[in-house]
């Protein structure tokens, strides 16, 4: 579910590292042994104080790493939270998109399917099957709100319609199509997690400061007063999140697709 809000390039550049930096091991001959390394990456890199350099074919020399590291450090303000360093991108323009707290989870996530996959491996639980169930299954227990779409619905489906004498297919995705409007009309609210390759399950996480008033005409798009409701606050007028008014949206727009939405946590007011 977290690959909806990590570009894959980021994915891609931090696997890529295990085969080009692979010590002090030796480069990883299976996929479930390159699977596994990238968790303990994500898990135990000191992502704060050190970028992950990537050096393709050797282009960057020793002494230009360790300038970057340096300027890394005295200006790490300016780098973004996950700096991933490669010849043709020395500043991480890559993964500046990608926010603390959503890095901050991704690494959470990655060091429970590490000691889980540890508990099988233990346990003399071998298979391989056994530890990629163990390690792709979603740990829901992080989300806020947790929708479950109806099994029958998710699918994706084509329609076939006839328009002057010619038939042609429309593709009919339902569950894209709610969680495109969870995306445009909350998105400056809440993160949206969900398996791009099939959607059964839709987690939401608020994201930091999500129920603070804000004032009303820093709210101009027109989608962004979904589910808010109006206060004054000494001489201004706010705009707020409604917790009951969104349940009541998402659960109207998803009439015909949701099964059940578990509101798990909220933040402190």
């Amino acid at each position: 579910m977290l690959s909806s809000f990590i570009p894959e390039p980021v994915t891609d550049l931090i696997a890529a590292s295990l085969f080009i930096h692979p010590a002090p091991f030796q480069v990883p001959r299976s996929p479930m042994v390159a699977l596994y390394r990238c968790l303990g990456l994500l898990a135990h890199h000191d992502w704060s104080n050190d970028p992950l350099v990537i050096n393709f074919n050797e282009e960057l020399s020793d002494d230009v790493i360790s300038e970057l590291k340096a300027d890394f450090r005295n200006r790490r303000i300016q780098f973004p939270c996950a700096t991933l360093i490669t010849p043709i991108d020395k500043a991480s323009h890559i993964s500046r998109r990608v926010m603390p707290f959503m890095w901050k989870l991704v690494c959470d996530t990655a060091s429970r399917c590490l000691l889980t996959s540890d508990d099988h491996l233990a346990a003399g639980e071998w298979g391989e099957d056994l530890l990629k169930a163990a390690t792709f299954s979603p740990d829901f227990s992080t989300l806020d709100v947790l929708i479950e779409l109806k099994s029958d619905k998710f699918r994706r489906r084509v329609l076939t319609i006839k328009q002057d004498g010619v038939e042609m297919d429309l593709f009919c995705d339902p569950a894209v199509d709610y969680v495109k409007h969870i995306q445009e009309s909350y998105s400056d609210k809440m993160i949206v997690m969900y398996d791009s390759n099939s959607i059964k399950h839709i987690g939401l996480v608020w994201k930091p400061g999500c129920f603070n008033p804000a004032p009303a005409e820093m709210v101009c798009a027109e989608e962004l007063l979904a589910a808010r409701s109006l206060e004054q606050i000494d001489d201004d007028v706010c705009v707020k999140l409604d917790i009951d008014a969104l349940l009541q949206d998402l659960n109207l727009c998803g009439q015909d697709i949701v099964e059940n939405i578990t509101v798990q946590s909220l933040p402190e007011f």
